[in-house]
């Protein structure tokens, strides 16, 4: 994803990138571009209730389980990016707009 997103933008471009999974691709974007680190989340509970709200939906596109997601090592992981990011955002306690506020204005702070 890095090498790719590095031919097809210039270095001064800003470039929103979903789901950076490890913090060996976070430090691969840090070093080549400057970025700011969002990391959004909810608590377990929430975060497995709309897990099994998706797999009702569409269980061809889902594991058995939420439990069976976070037994991958990566998405076990993923929490652990939190501490390193410029902005946390639990999505159990704030609504899209709020998010998108928060969002912009900690990308205007950190682009000033």
């Amino acid at each position: 994803m890095l090498d790719a997103c590095e031919r097809r933008f210039p270095a001064a471009t800003m470039v929103v990138i979903d789901s950076v999974r490890t913090l060996e691709q976070l430090t691969g974007f840090t070093t080549r571009f400057k970025n700011i680190h969002i990391h959004v989340s909810a608590p377990v509970g929430v975060l497995a209730a709309r897990y099994e709200e998706r797999r009702r939906t569409a269980p061809e596109l889902e594991l058995e389980s939420f439990e069976a997601v976070r037994a991958n090592p990566t998405e076990a992981a993923i929490e652990g990016m939190a501490p390193s990011a410029d902005l946390v955002l639990d999505t159990s306690v704030i609504t899209p707009r709020e998010m998108v506020l928060r969002a912009s204005e900690t990308v205007s702070t950190l682009l000033d």
